[in-house]
């Protein structure tokens, strides 16, 4: 099977079975420690979304969202964020640090 077939099939059954947690999209996952990082969205999804996450260090995720927020767990340090929902694209860069309090994404622009 193609590496395209197995993700797209990959990601079906991840939908199907209302997987939430995360799944690497990358080859390599970043070796170090990893911290939570919560994201509230504001207004709340009218479906849940999907976010595409790219972190400094090579990894990159694809992540189902909750309507109102998604939990993660990324090493420190930059990530930019892509958030596909509401029929719309977002994006959101920022540093994950180990005291990060939940972050409230603004979705009204």
């Amino acid at each position: 099977m193609r590496g395209g077939a197995w993700l797209s099939l990959l990601l079906v059954g991840c939908a199907a079975a209302g997987v939430a947690e995360p799944f690497i999209v990358s080859p390599e996952q970043c070796e170090v420690p990893r911290v939570a990082l919560r994201l509230e969205f504001e207004p709340p999804l009218l479906v849940p979304g999907e976010l595409r996450c790219a972190h400094e260090c090579g990894e990159r995720r694809l992540v189902r969202t909750g309507c109102t927020s998604v939990a993660l767990m990324l090493p420190e340090g930059p990530v930019a964020l892509v958030l596909l929902a509401n029929g719309r694209r977002y994006e959101l860069a920022l540093r994950v640090a180990a005291t990060m309090e939940p972050v409230v994404w603004s979705l009204d622009h």
